[in-house]
């Protein structure tokens, strides 16, 4: 083609994947998690375009609420996509380019809260395996969801207690993110 020729994205074969549109998401008690997914586009043959600049257009709704999203042109033929969600209920996401919907549009995403108890609390550090009495013990404690990503963030952080034979142990607790 000619440098005049301008080979457009078309709605039919562009499509978007990512754990953002997984129809059932988990919400940890207290919190709010932050989603993504991808928009890949392609031609009319569904050849993927290796160029941004396109009329790209995400909305996301939850129940009457409408959900901010980040929508960044990677300028690679994706456009990478964030939003945040933290009460429960039943999530539409359409995704338009040049006001039409891409291939799959809209999805709808469950968004279910669970007790953080529900979760799995991943504890690791050196002095698990060996310490001495009077000396420091530093272990690292992770909250993680069923796909084994960290939940736990200085938007949502979590408690930790220890429980001696004389009662609580006082703790010197340090975030790392």
């Amino acid at each position: 083609p000619s440098k005049n020729d301008v080979i457009n994205a078309d709605p039919m074969f562009t499509k978007a994947f990512g754990e953002g549109l997984e129809r059932n998401r988990i919400i940890p008690s207290g919190c709010s998690i932050e989603s993504d997914f991808t928009i890949k586009l392609a031609d009319r043959k569904g050849k993927p375009l290796t160029r941004g600049g396109d009329n790209v257009n995400v909305y996301i709704n939850l129940s009457d609420e409408t959900i901010p999203v980040t929508v960044n042109d990677n300028n690679d033929g994706t456009y990478s996509v964030v939003y945040k969600i933290g009460t429960p209920g039943n999530c539409t996401i359409k995704v338009l380019l040049d006001g039409k919907h891409i291939s799959g549009s809209p999805w709808n995403v469950n968004y279910e809260v669970v007790p953080l108890t529900a979760l799995r609390a991943v504890v690791e550090g050196p002095s698990l395996n060996s310490c001495q009495l009077g000396s420091n013990v530093v272990f690292f404690v992770s909250v993680v969801d069923k796909n084994d990503r960290c939940v736990i963030s200085k938007d949502n952080p979590t408690e930790v207690k220890i429980n001696g034979p004389r009662g609580e142990i006082n703790l010197s607790l340090i975030h790392i993110s």
